[in-house]
C-alpha cells in the first residue's frame, strides 16, 4: 500500500509543479461565481482535486510506454509506475473511494459526476487520444465532465461556463499536439496532428480558437467573445509551442476571469443568445 500511496503522490506534485491541475482552479472559480454555499463549494472541491488526482493517475498508467522513451518525462519514476502497474491501480482506488464517500455522504450528484467522468476519461486515455479526429471532440467531453462536480447539474449557467472550458481544452490540446507531433509520430501513435501535419492544425488550432470566442459571444458573454477574437492573431510557431501554450494560458486566462467576474457581479450571463427573453433560463 506504501507503493500505492508513493505512486499517487508522485504523480499529484509532477503535475503541480507543471501546473496541469487548472480545472481544480477553474471549478473553484464556477462555485465561487455561482455562490455556493461554502461547505457545499467545500466538498466539491475536495472531490474535485480527488478527481484530477485520478485521472491524471489513469491517464499516465495507460501512457507509461510512451512516457518512458519521452525526453520530456521523468525516466525513473516512469519507469517506477510502469514496473508497478498493480499498485497504480490501486492507488486510483484512493481517490475514487474519497469520491464515493462525498457522494453517499454529501450530495449524490457527485457519484452521476464520478460515474460519466470515468466513462469518458478511461475512454480517452485507454484508446480515443490515440484516434485522429476523435481525440479533440473527447477532450471535449472530458473537461466538460471534469468540471459539472462545480455546479448543482440543475443550473443551466453552469452548463454554459463548463462548455467554455471544454471549448478552451480543445484549443489547448491542439497546442499540445503540435508540440508532441514529432515524439508522437515516431512512436506510432496517430493523433490529430500526426494525420493533418502541424501546419494544418496551428490552422485548426485558430479554428478552434473563433469557435470559442463565437461560443463566448452567444451564450457567455458577448463583448469578452468579441475580445477573444484577438487571441486567434497570437503567433504560433510550431517549434516554439511551449511558449505559445503559455501565451494562451494567460490570453484565455485573462477572458476566463472577466466572465468569472461578471457573473459573481451580475449572478447572470451576457451572451446574445441568452438575452433573447425565454431562450435560457439562469434560474
Amino acid at each position: 500500500m506504501l507503493v500505492a500511496f508513493r505512486i499517487l503522490r508522485d504523480v499529484v506534485v509532477y503535475r503541480i509543479r507543471n501546473h496541469e491541475m487548472a480545472n481544480v482552479a477553474s471549478s473553484l472559480s464556477i462555485m465561487v461565481a455561482m455562490r455556493l454555499e461554502w461547505r457545499d463549494a467545500a466538498v466539491r472541491f475536495v472531490f474535485s482535486m480527488a478527481l484530477n488526482a485520478a485521472v491524471y493517475l489513469i491517464n499516465d498508467i495507460f501512457d507509461a510506454a510512451a512516457d518512458r522513451v519521452s525526453e520530456n518525462k521523468d525516466a525513473c519514476k516512469t519507469a517506477y509506475l510502469q514496473e508497478h502497474k498493480r499498485e497504480a491501480w490501486q492507488a486510483v482506488g484512493i481517490p475514487v473511494a474519497i469520491m464515493v464517500a462525498l457522494g453517499l455522504v454529501w450530495n449524490h450528484e457527485l457519484l452521476v459526476v464520478l460515474a460519466v467522468t470515468s466513462v469518458a476519461f478511461v475512454a480517452y486515455s485507454a484508446k480515443l487520444k490515440r484516434v485522429a479526429f476523435l481525440d479533440l471532440p473527447t477532450i471535449f467531453v472530458c473537461a466538460v465532465t471534469g468540471s459539472m462536480m462545480a455546479f448543482p447539474l440543475n443550473k443551466p449557467m453552469g452548463w454554459c461556463l463548463v462548455g467554455l472550458l471544454g471549448c478552451f481544452a480543445m484549443c489547448f490540446q491542439t497546442v499540445q499536439m503540435v508540440r508532441d507531433h514529432d515524439e508522437d509520430a515516431a512512436f506510432g501513435t496517430r493523433t490529430t496532428a500526426v494525420a493533418l501535419g502541424t501546419r494544418y492544425t496551428m490552422w485548426l488550432h485558430r479554428g478552434l480558437l473563433a469557435v470559442a470566442a463565437l461560443y463566448t459571444s452567444l451564450w457567455v458573454h458577448r463583448w469578452v467573445g468579441a475580445a477573444m477574437l484577438l487571441v486567434v492573431l497570437l503567433p504560433f510557431d510550431a517549434k516554439r509551442a511551449t511558449v505559445h501554450w503559455s501565451r494562451l494560458r494567460l490570453a484565455l486566462g485573462i477572458a476566463w476571469l472577466a466572465v468569472v467576474a461578471w457573473v459573481l457581479w451580475k449572478g447572470s450571463l451576457h451572451g446574445v443568445l441568452l438575452d433573447l427573453p425565454g431562450v435560457v433560463s439562469m434560474e
